[in-house]
């Protein structure tokens, strides 16, 4: 659904006349505030990677490391050393265990801090990608053709990007899977945009959004009536309209349902687990 759809269907449900009784604006601000109250605990709940991303750093000698900004929570989910063929995972740190010197990380902040042992290898940051900001169609490119392997040509070209603006291309369909985030322009010529490279699977018909935005929620598809849900109740309490009576405890099943629904994500149960992974696996249940 893309946030005019999401629109559409909370007036539709709620009987509030068309006629701005909510702004476009508004609705966005509430959708938006609903994802992150509603949506993203959900999403977090359930445990099933749905929104896992990772960030790689050179490391350098006695740097710290900031966090991923676009990280949910500013939490984590997994910290290793690559060294180009083998993974090393690393144990969490805390201030009581500086004077032992052992081997793994320590989180100041929005920082990690390695211990001293590596020096040359890649860090490799596991997080929960925050789902992106709703933003009404007219605020994004759509892909007409791609021209190259750096290069696309969209139908419109938003007045918010342009050379050296960071973007993220979005399906436009299916799950609206963020296939790369944070790119940059690098060149506009009319309608057409050059970027370093495009991402697997970019597809005429997807997205260029300014960093951090869609037109649709970048969230499980399934999850949507959740959103559309969750907004209706909000507004109908903001209006004190009784039939948050009903809608509610609509919106408290729909949530249960979807918890039923959506794990496990894979169904036969088989599930490898060594080491910290089953460590992990055991505390969260």
């Amino acid at each position: 659904m893309t946030s005019e759809e999401i629109i559409a269907s909370v007036l539709l449900r709620s009987g509030f006349p068309t006629d701005n009784y909510f702004s476009n604006a508004e609705m966005l601000t509430i959708m938006n505030d609903e994802t992150k109250l509603v949506i993203n605990p959900l999403i977090m709940k359930l445990q099933e990677e749905f929104l896992l991303q990772t960030k790689d750093y050179t490391i350098v000698s006695g740097s710290s490391y900031r966090l991923p900004k676009r990280a949910l929570g500013g939490k984590l989910r997994d910290v290793k050393i690559f060294d180009g063929t083998n993974y090393q995972n690393l144990n969490r740190l805390f201030e009581e265990d500086r004077a032992a010197n052992p081997v793994g990380y320590y989180l100041n902040r929005n920082s990690l801090e390695l211990s001293g042992e590596f020096t040359a290898q890649t860090l490799r940051v596991t997080y929960y990608l925050a789902p992106s900001q709703l933003v009404l169609s007219s605020a994004v490119a759509v892909i007409a053709s791609i021209d190259s392997a750096t290069q696309v040509t969209v139908t419109a070209l938003p007045s918010t990007i342009s050379t050296n603006t960071q973007i993220d291309f979005v399906q436009s369909s299916g799950q609206y899977d963020l296939l790369a985030i944070d790119q940059t322009v690098s060149g506009v010529a009319g309608t057409s945009l050059t970027f370093a490279s495009l991402p697997d699977g970019l597809a005429v018909g997807d997205h260029v959004c300014v960093a951090g935005q869609a037109a649709a929620p970048t969230i499980p598809v399934d999850l949507h009536p959740v959103l559309v849900q969750a907004t209706l109740c909000t507004c109908l309490n903001s209006k004190k309209d009784k039939a948050i009576e009903i809608e509610g405890p609509k919106l408290k099943k729909l949530i249960e349902t979807m918890e039923e629904m959506l794990q496990p994500r894979v169904d036969n149960g088989s599930i490898f687990l060594t080491g910290q992974g089953l460590l992990s696996a055991i505390r969260s249940r």
